[in-house]
């Protein structure tokens, strides 16, 4: 009688299901985790207000779109060559050491004139200066 040989028992993991089981797990705990949502501080922010700007303070000059090629420039509404533009400042500056300068122009007028209002107002000795801008509806 022939006596059949025992087999040795296998050494090695079967390693085919593991990547399936690996991926069901995986599946498994992204479908029953719970993301908590972080609650924030109640806080009041604080409102902003316009401030309220004194008009003795304040000059302004516009720049029209037909006359800023002649030379001229208002200035609190009122037409003046630009060569005079200096002359106001040093007025109103010496009447209100602490005057600032709102300056509006036309969106047709290049940037060279805006320039050059700008270093007038500088060469006066006023540093205060703001840009007026008109925002567009959409």
């Amino acid at each position: 009688m022939k006596l059949a040989k025992r087999r040795k028992p296998s050494t090695e993991i079967p390693a085919s299901s593991m990547s399936d089981i690996a991926f069901l797990l995986i599946i498994f705990f992204m479908v029953t985790t719970v993301f908590n949502k972080e609650q924030g501080l109640n806080i009041t922010l604080p409102e902003a207000t316009k401030p309220k700007v004194l008009d003795q303070n304040v000059m302004h000059i516009a720049l029209n779109k037909d006359d800023y090629k002649d030379g001229f420039v208002y200035v609190e509404g009122k037409k003046y060559p630009l060569d005079n533009l200096t002359q106001q400042l040093m007025i109103k500056k010496m009447r209100n050491p602490n005057i600032s300068v709102v300056l509006k122009s036309d969106e047709s007028v290049p940037y060279f004139y805006i320039k050059k209002i700008l270093d007038l107002v500088r060469d006066s000795l006023v540093f205060k200066v703001s840009l007026a801008v008109k925002f567009k509806q959409k």
